[in-house]
């Protein structure tokens, strides 16, 4: 899939009609993958709050790079970290995926889809979790260049 049939499929999964912020998005996220600068510059470590971070502040601008702090059901019946815990299993979440990802933001598979349920199940922000978690995939698995759809998790969507 090229990468403007996967922001509007993406968006479109997820009921988001503002598709440049998104694409804004992956844009960055290609960016950070394909130069060794970006590493450099950040230290030469892997820092994904710093990447978590920036990616939701540019799916979502308006929440002013801010966790959520109220309850958040999901559609199939579970319900997502309590708000309160929110910052402390982001932390927790950051630290073991910079010791899983390597320094162009790849890993297997395997550790993909653990990494990225594990963020969708905290689901950090108010809105723009699943288009987050979707860059994250492909972040991962490396196909940002050629993004597929983020897998589900959770049943239909």
């Amino acid at each position: 899939m090229d990468v403007e049939e996967y922001i509007r499929s993406e968006c479109d999964r997820q009921h988001v009609t503002n598709y440049s912020d998104f694409g804004d998005a992956v844009d960055w996220a290609t960016y950070i993958q394909s130069d060794p600068e970006y590493f450099r510059w950040c230290g030469n470590r892997v820092d994904m709050m710093k990447v978590v971070s920036y990616l939701g502040e540019l799916v979502e601008p308006e929440r002013n790079n801010k966790f959520r702090t109220s309850h958040v059901g999901f559609m199939h019946g579970g319900s997502a970290a309590p708000a309160g815990e929110v910052v402390y299993r982001m932390n927790r979440w950051a630290f073991h995926a910079d010791s899983i990802v390597n320094n162009f933001y790849r890993c297997s598979d395997d550790d993909a889809n653990a990494l990225v349920k594990s963020f969708l199940d905290i689901h950090p922000f108010e809105d723009g979790n699943g288009r987050v978690g979707s860059i994250l995939w492909n972040l991962f698995t490396g196909n940002i260049e050629n993004p597929e759809p983020l897998p589900y998790y959770y049943g239909n969507n």
